[in-house]
């Protein structure tokens, strides 16, 4: 049986590690995965941080966007750091943002800093995507859901080993890509590949509105039929439900 890899593909703040644990408890099997799992342990080698402490300060979301001691830009014992570091308390008084910065990352900084400008360069650009292909490889579950996508190299290596994967643009009110390094991914890059399909699924209401359009996303997925998009209402404007079902679009996954 083909292992299927659902992937949320989403701008930061618009709900994908929620989503994506609700659809792990629906199936109530299945793995959850994340792309970051392996740059966590990167990150926190590179800085000397444990793994956990690092998960724990990178999940506080005001934290997360604040450049920190903890993610020197330079050597750690350098004079210019030492400098740095003397402008990053001031900063840190004052509340002068662009002083902490000169001289340190925000973990959310710190991630794409060790992902695009050492481990990719190093390892190239599918290291990530290849990690979790082996990750899938060597589980016995079919179905897998990612929360983190934001690259087209983290996919490949899941479409090159032959599995099913599915794309869940997450839709949500003003939350953007800006100031990060990821991206909505785009079905024009993925033409060369028949085991990829795309869907989006709003999040712009209450959290049991989300858990009804992951509900029903969870139920056509094992049927092998999923729309393109989740609520149908969303864009008919309410319209009556039956003549929608006839005219909507549904692809084989």
């Amino acid at each position: 049986m083909t292992k299927t890899v659902v992937i949320f593909n989403a701008p930061p703040n618009s709900g994908k590690d929620v989503a994506t644990e609700m659809l792990w408890k629906y199936f109530q099997s299945g793995t959850k995965l994340a792309f970051k799992d392996s740059l966590y342990s990167d990150v926190a080698s590179h800085y000397n941080v444990s793994v956990t402490d690092l998960i724990e300060y990178h999940g506080d979301r005001k934290l997360k966007e604040t450049p920190s001691e903890m993610f020197p830009k330079h050597k750690k014992h350098s004079l210019k750091q030492y400098f740095l570091a003397l402008l990053f308390v001031i900063g840190a008084v004052f509340n002068i943002r662009y002083l902490m910065s000169l001289g340190y990352y925000s973990s959310r900084e710190a991630l794409i800093h060790v992902s695009e400008d050492i481990m990719k360069p190093k390892y190239g650009s599918c290291y990530y995507g290849e990690s979790l292909a082996r990750k899938v490889e060597q589980s016995n579950s079919r179905f897998f859901f990612v929360s983190d996508s934001g690259y087209k190299d983290e996919a490949t290596p899941l479409l090159d080993k032959g599995y099913n994967v599915h794309i869940v643009k997450l839709e949500r009110s003003g939350a953007t890509f800006e100031g990060d390094s990821r991206t909505l991914l785009n079905e024009d890059d993925f033409k060369a590949y028949s085991n990829i399909k795309f869907t989006t699924i709003s999040n712009n209401g209450s959290l049991d509105e989300l858990y009804e359009n992951i509900r029903e996303f969870a139920f056509d997925l094992v049927l092998n039929t999923t729309k393109e998009r989740y609520p149908l209402q969303d864009i008919y404007g309410g319209s009556n439900m039956e003549e929608i079902q006839s005219e909507y679009e549904i692809v084989e996954t």
